[in-house]
């Protein structure tokens, strides 16, 4: 994790250094802290957290935040904590995270299985949900033991009915049972005999209906993602910068 920490300051701060050990620098960055060493150079130690049953490593942490010409935390917590020994030069930074890597998905999961006899599971509208960017689709094609079907719910984001004739589906019952959402067509089944936050309903065969309705969990998932959207790569190694440069002066 570090070492990703530190190549991501490499590639966006062309003067950064990767090296094992520290050398003759005007300025050398210990990750982690533990490492931190002093010399004719200026040290800077990422701190993460204080080890708590050993104290030798608890007083390698403190001896560390003494001796550092500036420290820099993940975490509040530990930045309040070295700046309760008396110590000035302490931020916290957060790492950034990789937006276009992690990001929100939906994953919906069709129970049953397709019938050349018939459409009424209507795998049309099975091909159309399966192309939005944000969905994934899981189908048990009625390969999946039955010992196994519990697990495969509880692994959804909701269950996801395309049919447009059903005598149930049972889907709707188990995947309730497990905890997770159904979204599934007014008018088919037992769809109607259930009401509330458990099922959302959409138009019989409907994709912009069913759509809006896969966009309603999508959207849960989406105001999670965006309290972190301001944490980012290019903010943690800008505001590195900004303290390597105050030791070029």
């Amino acid at each position: 994790m570090l070492e990703d920490f530190a190549k991501q300051l490499q590639r966006r701060l062309s003067y950064v250094v990767l090296q094992e050990y520290p050398q003759h620098h005007k300025i050398n960055y210990f990750m982690p802290y533990y490492l931190l060493k002093k010399g004719p150079w200026k040290s800077i130690g990422w701190f993460t957290h204080q080890e708590e049953e050993r104290e030798d490593l608890k007083a390698k942490f403190k001896w560390a935040a003494m001796n550092a010409d500036y420290c820099i935390s993940h975490s509040y917590k530990y930045a309040h904590l070295i700046e309760s020994w008396g110590i000035k030069k302490v931020i916290q930074i957060l790492p950034g995270i990789s937006h276009n890597k992690f990001k929100p998905k939906v994953r919906l999961g069709f129970v049953g299985r397709l019938y050349s006899s018939t459409n009424r599971k209507n795998p049309q509208l099975l091909e159309q949900v399966k192309k939005l960017g944000y969905v994934e689709l899981k189908a048990t094609n009625g390969k999946l033991k039955a010992k196994d079907l519990p697990d495969f719910y509880r692994s959804l984001d909701a269950v996801f009915v395309a049919s447009t004739v059903e005598g149930g589906p049972m889907c709707i019952q188990e995947g309730l049972a497990c905890g997770i959402p159904v979204i599934a067509p007014s008018g088919v089944g037992v769809v109607d005999e259930f009401s509330g936050a458990a099922i959302i309903k959409y138009k019989k065969g409907d994709f912009s209906s069913a759509r809006k309705a896969i966009k309603t969990i999508y959207e849960r998932k989406t105001r999670l993602s965006k309290t972190v959207s301001g944490q980012t790569w290019d903010e943690f190694a800008k505001r590195h910068d900004r303290i390597f440069r105050m030791f070029e002066k």
